[in-house]
């Protein structure tokens, strides 16, 4: 680890509170690089948003985040701003790693905004997701390819991003993505919806009318199944 990089550790835990009819977050312990806002709740689900409150990842720095769901709670997370990824010099990145467990019949909407690569900037994104049960998850991961305004299309030194998925304990899918090209898997449709977006658009209005795209889809998904998973990526 570089001198002046930061290492967070966040974790969050979420059941389902019987008396109350609606999710309780049981575990949270954040810093650094991770802050949480005050919960509310639509009906039983509890919505929260995730937030770096730094200027974003320079070099060396690394998040390393824990979701858990407890049967049957229901949670939404989105994030109110880009995660960005600064020049490093060569030999330098920064890493963001995610552990997501669902448990039975439990619903998790994950959905942070995109991750932009900057000029020079090496970037090493890690998921892992365990569905249990009848568990399901909308998992969001969209990155730009930088930043287009200033010219920059893919102007970064390296871009990886790995999934893996675990249904019943057993690994169903691995995907692997380099510098915005599939590398290695393609596995992720035989257990879910898989839906590829690489975003150039700039404006709020723009992201604002793709979002909207992406919620009716996930409208319908939600109607017609339980026990599975869209990924919008």
């Amino acid at each position: 680890m570089l001198a002046n990089s930061i290492h967070s550790e966040a974790r969050l835990r979420f059941s389902w509170g019987e008396a109350e009819a609606k999710t309780k977050l049981i575990e949270r312990s954040l810093g650094g690089l991770c802050h949480l806002s005050k919960g509310y709740w639509d009906g039983g689900m509890v919505m929260l948003q995730l937030v770096n409150p730094t200027a974003g990842m320079f070099a060396g720095d690394s998040l390393e985040l824990s979701i858990e769901l407890d049967a049957r709670a229901q949670v939404a997370i989105t994030s109110p701003s880009a995660t960005r990824f600064h020049t490093m010099k060569d030999a330098e990145s920064a890493c963001l790693s995610q552990s997501i467990t669902i448990g039975d019949k439990a619903f998790l909407e994950y959905w942070p905004e995109m991750v932009i690569p900057q000029r020079g900037s090496s970037t090493v994104q890690e998921t892992v997701l365990q569905i249990h049960g009848g568990g399901s998850v909308l998992f969001f991961d969209a990155v730009a390819p930088g930043r287009v305004a200033h010219n920059e299309v893919n102007a970064y030194r390296s871009y990886l991003n790995s999934i893996d998925v675990y249904v019943g304990g057993a690994l169903k899918a691995r995907e692997r993505l380099k510098n915005l090209s599939v590398a290695v898997g393609g596995s992720l449709s035989r257990i879910g919806t898989r839906v590829t977006w690489q975003h150039y658009g700039s404006t709020q209005r723009t992201q604002h009318l793709q979002k909207q795209r992406f919620q009716g889809l996930f409208q319908l998904w939600r109607k017609s199944t339980e026990g599975s998973v869209l990924f919008l990526i």
